[in-house]
């Protein structure tokens, strides 16, 4: 046997396998086959495929597959056809052309192209797979989860689930909106999921999740979310969660729901409530709640505790019959019982009570019943006001009316007398009293203005009065003051000049009233007038006399400030050839020399010390002073100051208490001059401090935006009729005490530096028990 022929006879057999096999294929497969020639003619289908058409099987073979079901996927084959290729289509939907009742299906389609000898396509064995209950359950799962999704954003309720072994969370649309988070840009873990709750709740949200799996329980917890913007929102967090048989947590599915829309409705209410609640408790009459079944009081308000004598608490649970006498209770409880069968208010003017403490009182209450939604009485309640002492004052205003009558007669008598009596202290009074009427008219003139002006009232009764008495210059203004005061407008008090007779001048300083009628028209005025003349030109010396003294005082610090330089140029040169005495001097000086040197340099150190003071002092006092004002971290200016008094504190065995500072304090001041005001005040302190005593520097923010440093001290103290000269300049307090030194000008130039960097100073006192000084200085912008 040659090779071709072995090789035709292995092709025959491999042919033979094939059919055998696709036999085999055709007779148990679950799947539509459909095998077509190269024209799409049927050449075999297996019984699935009948079934599926509804036909038998040996109907197909011979027929056109694409005449039974034109559907437009021959065109398709054919671009597959001519590259043999394996064509496949997923969920093809289709209906058979002779049944569309059956509705439309859907198919998983494959098509295999089966080669021959020469490599040419001899057929087509098509597989089809209904999907069509896939296809369906598909659609129907979408549209649930549509459903699902709609009825969670209308609900604002979402769901998520947790597998707590590969830590991978999945969140529901609705959440995504509830937390306002991209899903995208959403790590999906638990630990994502924390940080996005608010800071302050995320411990007790996990520790909620945490008890949950150690106990196996379902839990249930509100929390606030954080949004970027700074909005506060609030949900409720529901979940389970499911193990395996070793208890071992497996999965936790849960719901969050947005409550914040409850949570502040919830809030107003509270709110309401409270302000409900704080009108009942506050307001001054009594309020009571009874129940309508057996009328025992359920709320009692604190009005009512003070008018029966007893606490609420004894009152909440019973009823009239445990606190009033029997009459009063039956009256009480058969009004209730007639008031629940009402719907109106009832009105009692005039009910009298026995209370426990302030005996019988007498009371107007209301009554109404509260009605459920099924017009049901549930509640009676009532509001009642004392009006004891309204009627009390009642009977009173009658008793009083009874003799208004004859007081009337006898005061229409006194009136006669009093008229007497007023004209005559209106003459004998050294004040001016001018009656005008509407238009300016003179109808009152006392025996005073008689005397100052030279006039009788006779002669200018019923003139005007600026035809006589006023100057021809101040007139506009004397007229424009008068109309003023008869429409009841301002100024009531008045200066103007009077023209005397003789011819001279006097001022007068007036105090004006009206006097109207019962349509509220002004009928006269009422000047009542002092001669400030001779009042006036003191006034005007004293003035001059200050701007003298100001003249002077400028003078004064003047000199001060040029006596100042003068002085501390040959201080200098002292000091700089005392300084070399004592360290540079060779031979060295004796002992007794050097001492004498040191005490020149102490000397003129002090005497420096008080130019320099002098100095500011009157550079402040001539408005030369200038002052760096930045933002000065206060502690450490402190904590510097108290280092260069540490000498002065160690020599007197005074311990320092000074504020740790941790936190940043800024100021707005010029650092030079507050380390001067604080050596000035501790200098003091030390000074005037008991030998092994101690200070106390503290700093605290006084809430107007402003820092209050206080150096508090434990010694002698100060007289409190002394402390007011404590910041005058050169006063010495203690000037009696020559151990203690000072000049009197360290306060009074420390008043002056904190004012100038806008703060106060001033001291708290107690003469035997110690002093604080204390200063206050702006808060400076971090």
């Amino acid at each position: 046997m040659d090779d071709n022929a072995a090789d035709n006879e292995r092709s025959d057999a491999f042919r033979l396998n094939q059919a055998h096999l696709l036999d085999l294929i055709f007779k148990h497969s679950l799947d539509c086959l459909v095998l077509l020639d190269r024209d799409y003619n049927f050449i075999r289908v297996n019984e699935s495929y009948a079934r599926a058409c509804q036909r038998p099987a040996a109907e197909f073979p011979g027929k056109n597959h694409f005449e039974l079901y034109p559907s437009g996927l021959e065109q398709e084959l054919d671009v597959y056809r001519r590259n043999k290729l394996i064509y496949k289509c997923t969920a093809r939907p289709f209906v058979f052309p002779d049944h569309p009742e059956w509705g439309e299906t859907f198919w998983d389609i494959s098509c295999v192209p089966m080669l021959g000898k020469n490599n040419e396509i001899e057929a087509f064995l098509f597989t089809l797979s209904d999907v069509t209950a896939r296809k369906r359950a598909e659609t129907a799962l979408r549209e649930n989860t549509r459903r699902l999704n709609e009825a969670q954003r209308i609900a604002k309720l979402g769901s998520w689930e947790l597998d707590l072994r590969t830590n991978h969370l999945k969140w529901s649309d609705e959440i995504y909106r509830i937390f306002e988070i991209d899903p995208a840009s959403f790590g999906a873990s638990y630990e994502a999921f924390l940080d996005a709750i608010h800071p302050d709740d995320r411990t007790a949200v996990n520790s909620a999740y945490t008890d949950s799996l150690a106990f196996k329980k379902p839990y249930e917890i509100a929390h606030r979310l954080l949004m970027p913007d700074g909005r506060i929102k609030w949900v409720n967090e529901r979940c389970e969660s499911s193990y395996d048989l070793h208890g071992i947590p497996l999965r936790s599915v849960g719901t969050v729901q947005d409550i914040t829309q409850q949570m502040a409705t919830e809030l107003r209410l509270r709110e309401t409530t409270h302000l409900l609640d704080s009108i009942v408790e506050n307001i001054p009459n009594m309020i009571f709640l009874k129940d309508a079944k057996e009328l025992r009081f359920v709320l009692f308000n604190k009005a009512g505790e003070d008018l029966v004598g007893y606490s609420r608490e004894a009152m909440i649970g019973k009823n009239d019959y445990d606190f009033f006498p029997q009459q009063q209770a039956d009256f009480f409880t058969t009004y209730d019982r007639n008031v629940l069968k009402n719907t109106k208010v009832a009105d009692i003017p005039e009910e009298f009570i026995d209370t426990r403490l302030n005996g019988q009182r007498i009371l107007h209450t209301k009554k109404i019943a509260l009605r459920d939604q099924h017009d049901t009485p549930r509640y009676l309640l009532g509001i009642s006001e004392d009006i004891t002492e309204h009627r009390n004052a009642e009977l009173q205003l009658q008793q009083l009316n009874a003799t208004l009558e004859q007081r009337v007669a006898e005061r229409t008598h006194e009136l006669s007398v009093e008229r007497n009596f007023i004209a005559t202290v209106l003459d004998t009074v050294c004040a001016l009293v001018v009656v005008l009427d509407r238009n300016g008219c003179i109808v009152r003139f006392n025996h005073a203005c008689e005397t100052l002006s030279g006039y009788r009232f006779e002669e200018l009764q019923g003139q005007p009065v600026w035809n006589y008495l006023i100057p021809p210059e101040q007139l506009p203004g004397v007229k424009f003051t008068f109309e003023n005061l008869t429409t009841q407008a301002i100024p009531s008090i008045y200066e103007n000049e009077w023209l005397v007779r003789d011819g001279s001048r006097c001022l007068i300083a007036w105090s004006n009233t009206t006097l109207a009628d019962e349509r509220g028209q002004v009928t006269h005025v009422i000047a009542t007038g002092i001669d400030i003349t001779a009042r006036r030109k003191a006034e005007n010396a004293v003035i001059a006399a200050k701007i003298e003294a100001e003249r002077a005082n400028a003078a004064k610090s003047e000199f001060l400030s040029h006596m100042s330089h003068e002085l501390r140029t040959p201080l200098n040169a002292i000091l700089g050839f005392a300084q070399l005495l004592e360290s540079y001097a060779q031979p060295p000086l004796p002992p007794i020399e050097l001492d004498s040197v040191r005490e020149i340099l102490h000397a003129g150190n002090h005497l420096l010390h008080l130019i320099n003071q002098v100095l500011d002092l009157s550079r402040i006092e001539t408005g030369r002073l200038s002052l760096n004002l930045s933002a000065i971290e206060l502690h450490n200016v402190i904590r510097e100051t108290v280092s260069l008094m540490l000498p002065q504190t160690v020599a007197r065995a005074i311990t320092l208490d000074v504020p740790a500072g941790n936190d940043p304090l800024l100021v707005n001041c010029d650092a030079l001059r507050l380390k001067q005001v604080l050596l000035n005040l501790l200098s003091n302190a030390v000074k005037f401090n008991s030998v092994g005593g101690s200070i106390a520097i503290t700093t605290t923010h006084d809430g107007n935006g402003k820092v209050r440093i206080a150096i508090t001290d434990h010694g002698c103290g100060i007289d409190a009729e002394k402390i007011t000269k404590l910041f005058i300049p050169f006063e010495r307090l203690n000037a009696d005490d020559d151990a203690i030194e000072g000049t009197g000008i360290g306060l009074a130039l420390s008043k002056r530096l904190v004012e100038l960097m806008h703060g106060k100073i001033g001291v708290d006192s107690t003469r035997g028990v110690g002093s604080t000084f204390w200063f206050t200085l702006p808060l400076a912008e971090a």
